[in-house]
């Protein structure tokens, strides 16, 4: 369980630092860096929920929810 929890961590991180978008829309203007970076703080945002409530259980299937708004 620790080793999840610590991959589930640097999966968040993975996330949260590729959101260098921010800086690229503000330089370019596109529309586009923007919904990345939107899109990646709500994949880092899920992953951070589902390692807190355990998430890898079936039971606690609400917890991918938050990764549903990047993919729509």
């Amino acid at each position: 369980m620790l080793l999840s929890h610590f991959l589930a961590g640097a999966v968040s991180f993975g996330f949260l630092s590729l959101d260098c978008f921010p800086a690229l829309w503000r330089r370019t203007g596109d529309e586009l860096f923007l919904a990345f970076a939107l899109a990646l703080a709500l994949m880092a945002i899920g992953q951070a929920v589902i390692m807190i409530a355990n998430g890898y259980l079936d039971e606690h299937s609400w917890a991918y929810l938050p990764r549903l708004g990047p993919f729509c």
